[in-house]
């Protein structure tokens, strides 16, 4: 039973890995990156569901930790790319003030 959850898992993820990309290439970037945005923590969940069947747990207390871990992955991104984008921005502004002020010498 466990294989089979583990390979439905798998198979999920790639898909929407798959769709992902579908949709980036198609123009639509910001959709493309949020479907891949999911993938991660989605792929997380299976298997957290797949070790909580392999030892016989109950399906209820699956699905609701297996949310739950979708959503603390999903808040785990959001904080990266919050502080990623931080980072480049003031990095980017750094830059610009470093040739604003070297122009002016």
């Amino acid at each position: 039973m466990w294989f089979l959850v583990l390979a439905a898992g798998l198979a999920v993820t790639g898909i929407v890995g798959h769709l992902a990309k579908r949709v980036f290439l198609s123009g639509r970037k910001t959709l493309g990156r949020l479907i891949e945005f999911v993938r991660w923590p989605l792929w997380g969940a299976w298997i957290y569901v797949t070790i909580g069947v392999a030892r016989h747990e109950a399906a209820w207390a699956l699905a609701w930790l297996g949310l739950r871990l979708v959503a603390v992955g999903v808040a785990g991104r959001v904080a990266y790319l919050f502080v990623r984008a931080t980072y480049r921005t003031v990095r980017i502004l750094r830059q610009r003030r470093a040739a604003t002020t070297h122009g002016a010498d």
